[in-house]
């Protein structure tokens, strides 16, 4: 069987996540969009899938692939699991386009959305301030969120890092602010993307390539996540098309024949 490799463009073909990525170290959950259009988005380390409620809005760019246009009609639940309850370092990352100036657009609700709010979630737009990128642990006790905004109507890549008590924020792979913040504490009910996991506080905008890691991401590794988006896609390597001299030559015909001619010379 031919060895996968890498993509190097938004894959046209059906792919795998690439465990040898240096971006695979320490990812929990990966839900890309691209490749997917039915009733759920594939999850690639654990198959911990998520499951749309109400009806997907996908749509298609050029430099990212199929993304989703959350409109506040539909969200996408994930079950409890114990992979995805992170409760130490931690990073998420997320690409999005959004004009929104509601506060508080969820794009991971992994906590529960009522008290004690076990859990946590990364938003945009809190604190009274639209368009910023937002952190909630409920060990902390408050969002805290960037100093830089995201809704220009833009395509942004947004990374939030939390690291030793402090959450890390990074927009386009620069790094924006940092604030004191902390990891949360355990929750396994069940979470959601684009929502809260009672689907409410949905994300208006459009939106790519969700990946949560249980660890903390270096800041040139989230430049990487950043620049080299496609190195987590794996996809089959496809034999080159041969030629039909090629196809000769490998056998021997065409230096059999040219031989010929020469003693006939």
């Amino acid at each position: 069987m031919p060895r996968p490799i890498p993509h190097f463009g938004w894959p046209t073909v059906s792919f795998e996540l690439n465990r040898e990525s240096p971006q695979a170290r320490g990812l929990a959950g990966w839900w890309p969009t691209h490749g997917n259009r039915g009733a759920l988005i594939r999850e690639y380390v654990s198959r911990n899938y998520a499951t749309f409620v109400g009806a997907p809005r996908w749509i298609a760019n050029s430099r990212l692939g199929q993304g989703l246009d959350s409109d506040a009609s539909f969200y996408a639940t994930i079950a409890g699991t114990g992979r995805l309850n992170v409760t130490g370092n931690m990073t998420a990352s997320f690409w999005i386009r959004t004009t929104s100036a509601v506060i508080q657009d969820n794009v991971f609700g992994f906590y529960n959305p009522v008290g004690p709010f076990n859990g946590f979630g990364f938003a945009i737009s809190f604190l009274g301030v639209a368009g910023v990128l937002s952190y909630f642990s409920n060990a902390h006790g408050a969002w805290v969120s960037s100093v830089g905004t995201i809704n220009d109507g833009v395509i942004h890549h947004c990374v939030v890092v939390v690291d030793a008590g402090r959450a890390y924020f990074y927009i386009d792979g620069v790094a924006d602010s940092n604030w004191a913040s902390a990891a949360p504490t355990a929750f396994t009910g069940g979470r959601a993307l684009l929502a809260r996991s009672d689907g409410a506080s949905p994300l208006i905008g459009e939106a790519w390539d969700f990946r949560l890691y249980n660890l903390a991401k270096t800041a040139a590794e989230v430049w990487r996540m950043f620049t080299e988006l496609w190195d987590l896609y794996k996809t089959p390597m496809v034999p080159r098309a041969r030629s039909p001299l090629a196809f000769l030559a490998e056998r021997g015909v065409l230096r059999g024949a040219w031989r010929g001619i020469m003693r006939g010379m």
